[in-house]
């Protein structure tokens, strides 16, 4: 009788085990699921990040490198649309290449030029315009290529 009480304890374990092992095991899977997808997520926040310190590097650079237009100099300064087109001519640029060193689009450098009367230009435009407007060929295409 002893060993029928014993195998019969023995198959109930058996069977307890498989139930529970069959419940769990989806739990287990979805788990790993997890772990992988928060460390995949982990590795991207780290490499968002060291990147955003890196543009934040680069934009701190830009921000020195853009000159402060005074006010006593832009009250008296009037631009037209003559006046920007014979500078992009003289520095022998396209309209792409002279938006970027004036830090606009091509698109914008279109209808500046296009414009009729005194334009008025934005505060980092009109910067942008003091700080390359006596500057050389040479000088610009420099700058135009540190830019790049």
């Amino acid at each position: 009788m002893s060993d029928l009480l014993q195998s019969l304890k023995t198959e109930i374990t058996r069977l307890s085990r498989k139930e529970i092992k069959a419940a769990i095991e989806p739990v287990q899977n979805s788990n790993l699921r997890l772990k992988k997808t928060i460390t995949e997520l982990k590795d991207r926040i780290a490499a968002l990040e060291s990147q955003n310190r890196q543009l934040s590097k680069v934009t701190k650079t830009i921000q020195i490198q853009t000159p402060e237009a005074s006010p006593e100099s832009t009250e008296r300064l009037r631009i037209s649309a003559k006046t920007l087109s014979k500078l992009r001519s003289k520095f022998g640029m396209s309209r792409e290449a002279f938006a970027k060193l004036m830090g606009v689009s091509s698109q914008n450098i279109y209808a500046l030029e296009n414009k009729e009367g005194t334009l008025k230009l934005r505060t980092a435009t009109l910067s942008h315009y003091l700080s390359i407007r006596d500057l050389g060929k040479r000088e610009a295409l420099k700058k135009l290529s540190e830019l790049e």
